[in-house]
């Protein structure tokens, strides 16, 4: 792949058609298929200088984490959130820390912490059929009828890959047939899916997930893969608990143990093994593939003055079950106000 002197790679053919068709064109983004520095010769503002600059910089200490196989309050890059360099704030966020409005499956809402989330009077199943007739979600307008702003502004984000041990059977039917362009893969994942739940299965690597696919698998992966979604760094408390404490789950202590990790964040960067010890468990429960410890989207939000980018970056799950290969960086989304 083409690599920028930055060491972050321009958006591949395949990224730009299908990922962003699906997620950033449908939300109505402006949407910038290009490296970090592509067009930046054009922007002779000494405000957007800067802030391109900054962003710069920013990206240099994300690409050279490290711990890359966990992502922390405790590395170089997470030191630029609320940090003013050169007349420009910085603001970050873990987007795929947060609950994608699409794949979390119903029965999370309706029996834990999380349906208090819902605007009075709606709740999960209401919001699943408003997806079956209008199709995925994107935006906090597209779910006004459902959570407030500030709600989902705070708790959702549609930035983040799907694990197929996690996600909804009925938004893996329109995901897939959105990514294949069939609604007849799509209906056939969803019964997949349906099958791989009631034997109570787990795919746990990415061999697995790509046998389970057949022939369909290079339509749909990265999309969908078996990485865990969310980063236990970031992921708000109250997600945290609802998820582990899901009844369905039967994770005895679940409670007390949410608190152990949110504790144990705050002094020191964990280990997908820290997360698996703390919760007893192991890569054949469900639970494993919710939290780990990468985050795979990231929101840079820097502002000068008036001139303010917000730019979306997304990190390539790991190919050829070799998690030690340096980490692949793609620019989203790139947004001047």
């Amino acid at each position: 792949m083409n690599k920028t002197d930055e060491g972050f790679s321009s958006i591949e053919f395949l990224l730009a058609l299908v990922f962003l068709s699906v997620f950033a064109l449908a939300a109505g983004y402006m949407v910038k298929a290009a490296g970090l520095t592509a067009s930046r010769s054009g922007k002779a503002a000494d405000t957007r200088a800067q802030i391109e600059k900054v962003l710069d910089e920013a990206a240099a200490d994300l690409k050279a984490d490290r711990t890359p196989l966990s992502d922390s309050k405790f590395d170089a890059f997470w030191q630029w959130n609320g940090r003013t360099e050169g007349g420009c704030s910085v603001t970050l966020r873990s987007l795929s820390s947060s609950l994608n409005p699409n794949f979390l499956r119903n029965g999370i809402y309706e029996k834990t912490e999380l349906r208090t989330l819902f605007l009075s009077g709606k709740n999960a199943q209401q919001f699943l059929q408003y997806r079956e007739d209008n199709g995925l979600v994107f935006t906090a307008a597209d779910c006004k009828d459902f959570f407030s702003e500030k709600t989902y502004d705070t708790y959702f984000s549609p930035y983040g890959w799907a694990n197929i041990n996690t996600t909804d059977e009925f938004a893996v039917r329109m995901f897939v047939t959105a990514l294949t362009g069939s609604e007849s893969d799509g209906e056939m994942f969803r019964q997949k899916v349906r099958t791989l739940l009631s034997d109570k299965q787990i795919l746990q690597t990415e061999e697995e997930f790509k046998m389970f696919c057949g022939i369909s698998y290079d339509k749909v992966y990265p999309y969908i893969n078996t990485e865990p979604v969310m980063n236990v760094h970031f992921v708000e408390p109250v997600v945290l608990k609802s998820i582990l404490s899901y009844p369905d789950y039967n994770l005895a202590g679940a409670v007390q143990k949410a608190k152990t990790l949110l504790a144990l964040r705050e002094s020191r960067e964990l280990t997908e093994e820290d997360i698996m010890n703390v919760l007893g468990i192991d890569k054949t429960n469900r639970l494993y593939y919710f939290f780990g410890t990468i985050t795979w989207f990231w929101q840079i939000e820097v502002r000068n003055g008036t001139a303010v980018c917000d730019e979306i970056v997304c990190r390539m799950p790991p190919q050829d079950m070799n998690s030690q290969a340096p980490a692949e960086w793609y620019v989203v989304e790139k947004k001047w106000k």
